[in-house]
């Protein structure tokens, strides 16, 4: 304190134009200097590294922002992808339960064809079983009827006819009748 209060004093005695302001001008050189010093110290070896340091810093952000933006994109895109593979499943399994129900009909209708067919047949079967059995029940009645009119007429007439011959009449008489 004593060296400012010397310095102001000598500066006081002096003709100069900043004597009467209480400015010393030796002292505001060697301000002057040492701030000029101050500041190419600071301009070369502080503010390089700070200067790096927040180029860096807004780098990393400039990243970090394209990075969520490039993220932002992707998930997006990813839900329109979701969506649409989504949907095209939907509209598969519809299709796949639209086949299922077509084919389950055809294959009802098929089996229905197919009992219907079976019963025609089986119908169709047992007739002719009955008209089969109803014509050898009638030939069976027929060869009946012969030995019947044989042997009723053997016993009318007495009289001894060749039995085949016999058999012929009758069977013609039976054919004229018919």
């Amino acid at each position: 304190m004593n060296n400012l209060h010397y310095f102001a004093s000598a500066g006081a005695g002096s003709d100069s134009l900043l004597g009467p302001l209480g400015i010393d001008w030796r002292l505001f050189v060697l301000q002057t200097v040492a701030f000029a010093v101050l500041l190419l110290v600071l301009k070369k070896w502080v503010y390089p590294p700070i200067l790096a340091m927040l180029d860096e810093r807004d780098e990393s952000i400039k990243e970090g922002l394209e990075a969520a933006e490039q993220a932002k994109k992707a998930a997006s895109e990813s839900e329109k992808r979701t969506a649409a593979m989504l949907k095209k499943a939907q509209q598969e399994s519809r299709t796949i339960v639209a086949t299922a129900k077509n084919e389950a009909a055809e294959m009802v209708a098929e089996a229905e064809q197919k009992a219907k067919n079976q019963a025609d047949s089986i119908l169709e079967s047992a007739r002719n079983d009955v008209r089969a059995e109803v014509a050898q029940a009638k030939k069976d009645l027929r060869d009946q009827m012969v030995d019947l009119v044989v042997d009723t007429t053997r016993k009318v007439t007495l009289d001894t006819v060749d039995p085949s011959k016999d058999t012929s009449l009758i069977k013609k008489q039976l054919e004229e009748i018919k």
